[in-house]
């Protein structure tokens, strides 16, 4: 009887390492977030931008660039005061071709690549310099929203080739620096 028993707890003992060994993980337990693919947005409804916030100033002199790239437009806005209204605007036509080559350059440039920080409101940092984001979106989902700052390299969020990736949506607005020679940031 003894034995029996023995066993029984042994069976039991058994299972339950078991269960717990291989069974159903912690649901809490976070996992990697899947990489984006860029170039998998080629025939989506989707955008990409990159905004240019300047020094933290009063509302009446803060300025921001926004620089968004479509399947079928490039557009330039300056964006004014912290609530970003839309002042100046000025659209181009684009097509899926120039599209595909302008997300395949920012794959090369490190466009989706991104970083821990442990900076949860990136609003005031670099308050003398600049700060940029990084957005992608499809549909109206936000699918990333990176920053960096032109102030200390290395901080905030982003971590692809930061000079590259603003040069390349500076360079789809044909007429950039005419755009931008009045603008204070």
């Amino acid at each position: 009887m003894r034995y029996i028993v023995g066993v029984l707890v042994v069976v039991v003992m058994l299972l339950f390492f078991i269960t717990f060994a291989v069974g159903p993980k912690d649901k809490k337990a976070k996992t990697a977030p899947k990489p984006i693919d860029l170039m998998s947005y080629v025939d989506k409804d989707s955008s990409v931008s990159l905004i240019t916030y300047g020094t933290l100033v009063g509302d009446d002199q803060r300025r921001a660039i926004k620089v968004t790239v479509t399947p079928y437009e490039r557009r330039f806005e300056v964006l004014d005061g912290y609530e970003k209204n839309v002042g100046e605007i000025k659209i181009y036509q684009n097509n899926k071709e120039a599209y595909a080559n302008f997300l395949s350059g920012l794959t090369t440039a490190g466009f989706v690549k991104s970083k821990e920080t442990n900076i949860k409101d990136p609003r005031g940092v670099c308050p003398m310099g600049n700060r940029f984001g990084y957005i992608l979106i499809e549909g109206s989902a936000e699918k990333q929203n990176l920053w960096s700052v032109s102030c200390n390299s290395g901080t905030g969020s982003f971590a692809g080739q930061a000079t590259v990736t603003q040069q390349l949506f500076r360079n789809q607005i044909t007429d950039y620096d005419t755009l931008v020679s009045g603008i204070r940031l």
